[in-house]
This record gives C-alpha cells, sequence and structure tokens, in this order.
C-alpha cells in the first residue's frame, strides 16, 4: 500500500525542458520544505536537484537532507533523526507526444512517476520513499544512550538501578549453565 503525500509544495513546471533538446538540463533547489505524511513529518528538506530530459523521460537527481523525529528505542525520549538520501527517478509524460514517445511503461506492478497533463512533476513522493528508506528502524536520542532498565523501567542515564545485573528466564537456565560451564574451563 503506498503512503499519501499530503503536503508538497516539490513541484515543478518542465515544459520547457520537455519541449527543448534532448540533453536539456534544468538545475533547482530545495530548501526547507516539509513532507506531511500519515506516519510523520519530515523537515527541513533541502538540496541541489538536476532535471535532464532524456529524450523519453525527466530523470530527476538530488542529494537530500532533511530530519524527522521519533520516540528513542532505548529510553522513549524524543529523538531528531538526520537523514541524508540520493535520488534518482524518471518521470514519464503523459502529454507522450510533446516528446514524441510512448507514454511509460504498462507492467502493472510497476510504480510509475508521472509528469502530468499540464506538464509539472511533484518531487514529493519520490523524496518521501527515499527519506522514510533511509529513516533508522530503531532510532536513538543520543549515541551512548543507556536506554530503561527492563526491569524496574529506571533511566539509566540519570539514576542508578538497584536490580540484579542478569535474571536468567527459568527456561533457558540449563543453556545458562552450560555457558557457564564454558568459562569455567577455558581458564
Amino acid at each position: 500500500m503506498q503512503s499519501l503525500v499530503y503536503f508538497s509544495t516539490m513541484i515543478f513546471n518542465v515544459s520547457g525542458l520537455i519541449t527543448g533538446p534532448t540533453g536539456g538540463t534544468r538545475h533547482l533547489n530545495l530548501d526547507g520544505e516539509i513532507l506531511e505524511t500519515e506516519y510523520g513529518e519530515f523537515r527541513d528538506i533541502s538540496g541541489p536537484v538536476e532535471l535532464l530530459h532524456t529524450g523519453r523521460t525527466v530523470l530527476a537527481t538530488a542529494e537530500v537532507s532533511g530530519y524527522t523525529t521519533s520516540s528513542c528505542a532505548r529510553c522513549l525520549d524524543p529523538a531528531l533523526i538526520e537523514l541524508r538520501t540520493t535520488i534518482e527517478q524518471e518521470y514519464y509524460p503523459v502529454n507522450a507526444s510533446l516528446m514524441d514517445i510512448s507514454p511509460f511503461p504498462t507492467e502493472p506492478e510497476e510504480q510509475v512517476f508521472l509528469i502530468d497533463e499540464r506538464n509539472f512533476v511533484d518531487l514529493g513522493e519520490a523524496v518521501r520513499q527515499s527519506l522514510t528508506s533511509v529513516t533508522p528502524m530503531a532510532p536513538l536520542c543520543r549515541d551512548d544512550c543507556k536506554g530503561l532498565c527492563s526491569t524496574c523501567s529506571a533511566r539509566l542515564d540519570f539514576e542508578p538501578c538497584e536490580c540484579e545485573e542478569s535474571i536468567v528466564n527459568p527456561q533457558w537456565s540449563a543453556l545458562a549453565e552450560i555457558g557457564m560451564g564454558l568459562k569455567g574451563s577455558a581458564g
């Protein structure tokens, strides 16, 4: 299922580019853009974008940075996550007659990015997908975060924990004894 981009200002008119010569380029800059998605928000999206007329498509390449926020995987505090990614995406024209080509691939399982009937490209979805792909699955508020004690929930960065250092699940106790035996025989 594809996520919807609710708000995108990364829409550019490419009519001059696609009616011009093959190999023509247009250079743009994203500066402080915001993408709101159903899963959260990407903020301060910035970076250079190059649009290249390939003869049959417009190839968008970009070096993009931005950030998002999430909960730290260790302590659950807010985590600011800086992101950097490279985008390379082809856009196929709906008005294929302007470029004298067939409109776009017709494979039903292939996602196609389009230049709309007014000759605009929306980079928002390609940027969203690329930023999502580099967002860590277990973000940290900082690299040295000690997290929470799994027994008493003490915030280990700020308060000491009085819990036993290692609590062994009774189901694994036989395996733990084997491990202890190996440590004793290694010495």
